[in-house]
């Protein structure tokens, strides 16, 4: 590895950086940027060396190319001690920067479906409703910690959690079961605790998404979305876990790409909102820690103005830190942005030096310049920690929720002719197929207890064709175990679902959403794992046949 730079020890360390620093370093340092894969590529060692990013938004199972047409595939396997080389590559690539500033390794961790490092044994724990369905905000603490110890001893130091929106809105497509509740009260707490256990892990917990994105029926990923609820509910209801967290210390925060006309009347989304970033959360709610952006390619922000132009507006608006997932120089626009704002006046020297001292502050704090690197072993043993496993397993069990068994087809008995239907989302299948983690899991789990189970398979969305074939197989089975899967986006299996139903078939239901409860009626019986990860699908295989009791509570306050 090559010779480090000077140790920074103190704040007195960092301002001293910071003077030092280049327009272009600085500049740099407010941009994170994207690196998907596991080979380290002449495209990342130019955002490294030449855009100088102050981090990573790491993506380790997927290849985006930077070619026009931004191919997508599955990246090379990796285990996670190879993943830990990778990023200490990176890091020493870093290091050969002038003044050799580490980066911040930032990834998605939330629980269920919404994580992106699951490779190698990872250990999986529930969405966070699935937490608070789990038990008390201690124990989502506990699993906060295991969460941040895997990542940590890999190489990350950042997660973009917790999401500390109020889902309100039932209909929500993006947050629903990513949200601990629809009680700011809860979420408040919930909050506090997972922060807490993310702290004591080693990593930096990121509030999201500011102001608060629960109450909303569309996905700020497609368009901008309009809250257009009143200052008095928003702050009894949005801005309430923030209250709350902001004393206790919450290190960062993300800003959303919604507009809040309550708080800001122009209808720009909150991440280009002065009001909202300089005015409400630096000024009224008290917030002295890194502010950074949702990703700058999402629909509510493209629907004001280009990715580029964004970048510097967020910054401009008091946003310290721009997330930039985008290639096809867009990287290199957006850093152009930035340093043109600043030349021309609109962002004044003092207000980026500001910002990129937060910034180093965080790292300061989190120990990234004294452990930039990780031993790549140590990756793989605390993923086979007894108790991070044990407690993996326990997270799961606890969440476990059986909604209702209105017709008493549980237990199942083992000697039935069961039929396992799962649907296939591409999303799903290509986060992971390993040996430790299969998109099959809830069959295998179901035939360790009814060896004659069958599968059946339908691609997302269902096609008239296959529905007719699901139809047909379903008749030559006592009973159908079906997955419906939501994640970001529709219910994959409401519809074949209904039609079997309908049909008169006996229909056990696993689903990971507990809105389900409401949007799927027809389904006699219900067991909710919050998860659709390993752990989970051999809870609810437990649950079916009668191995495991369901003790999760609902976490909605509105039952």
């Amino acid at each position: 590895m090559r010779r480090l730079p000077p140790p920074v020890r103190t704040l007195a360390d960092v301002d001293r950086l910071v003077r030092r620093m280049t327009l272009d370093q600085k500049v740099g340092q407010c941009m994170t940027l994207a690196y998907y894969g596991t080979v380290v590529t002449s495209e990342v060692t130019g955002l490294i060396e030449k855009l100088h990013c102050g981090g990573l938004r790491l993506t380790p199972h997927v290849n985006t190319s930077g070619s026009p047409d931004l191919v997508r595939r599955l990246a090379p396997y990796n285990t996670p001690a190879q993943y830990a080389a990778v990023l200490n590559q990176l890091q020493e690539i870093a290091a050969g920067r002038p003044l050799g500033l580490p980066l911040h390794m930032v990834t998605d961790q939330e629980g269920d479906l919404s994580v992106d490092y699951l490779h190698g044994g990872v250990n999986f724990f529930p969405s966070q409703m699935g937490l608070v369905a789990a038990g008390p905000a201690a124990f989502a603490r506990q699993c906060a910690r295991a969460v941040a110890r895997q990542l940590r001893a890999a190489g990350f130091h950042m997660i973009h959690s917790p999401v500390l929106d109020v889902n309100v809105d039932p209909r929500n497509p993006e947050i629903g079961c990513r949200s601990f509740s629809d009680s700011p009260e809860i979420c408040a707490e919930y909050g506090r605790a997972f922060m807490d256990g993310l702290r004591e892990g080693g990593i930096i917990a990121t509030g999201k998404h500011f102001p608060g994105r629960g109450d909303s029926a569309v996905d700020a990923h497609h368009c901008l979305p309009v809250l257009k609820a009143g200052r008095r509910r928003l702050d009894a209801v949005e801005l309430l876990p923030y209250a709350r967290l902001i004393p206790r210390g919450l290190p960062a925060v993300m800003s959303a790409h919604n507009a809040y006309p309550a708080l800001d009347p122009s209808g720009l989304p909150a991440s280009l909102s002065r009001p909202i970033i300089t005015g409400l959360l630096r000024g009224e709610l008290g917030f002295q820690g890194v502010v950074t952006t949702d990703a700058m390619s999402m629909g509510g922000l493209r629907a004001v103005c280009s990715t580029p132009e964004g970048c510097a507006r967020a910054i401009e608006a008091g946003n310290d830190l721009v997330l930039v997932k985008d290639f096809s120089g867009i990287p290199e626009a957006s850093f152009e942005a930035i340093r043109s704002f600043v030349r021309k006046g609109r962002i004044s020297e003092a207000q980026l030096a500001a910002s990129v001292r937060r910034i180093l502050a965080m790292k300061l704090q989190y120990r990234i310049f004294a452990e930039r690197f990780v031993r790549p072993e140590r990756a793989e043993s605390v993923l086979r920690d007894s108790g991070v496993v044990r407690l993996a397993g326990e997270a799961a069990r606890r969440g476990l929720t059986l909604v209702r068994d209105r017709r008493r087809l549980l237990p199942l008995s083992p000697r039935k002719r069961i039929m396992v239907l799962l649907p296939i989302r591409q999303e799903y299948h290509e986060k992971g197929n390993d040996f430790w983690y299969s998109p099959l899991a809830l069959y295998q789990a179901v035939r360790a207890y009814a060896p004659q189970a069958e599968l059946v398979e339908f691609a997302v969305p269902l096609a008239p064709d296959a529905e007719k074939h699901v139809i047909r197989r379903a008749r030559d089975f006592d009973l159908v175990v079906a997955f419906n899967q939501v994640w970001r986006g529709p219910a994959t299996s409401h519809r074949i679902i209904r039609r079997l139903v309908a049909a008169g078939h006996k229909v056990a239901v696993v689903s990971n959403n507990i809105y389900d409860d409401r949007f799927l009626p027809e389904a006699g019986t219900l067991v909710v794992t919050y998860s659709a990860m390993p752990p989970a699908m051999e809870a609810a295989a437990g649950a079916l046949f009668g191995r495991i009791k369901s003790a999760g509570r609902c976490p909605l306050a509105s039952g």
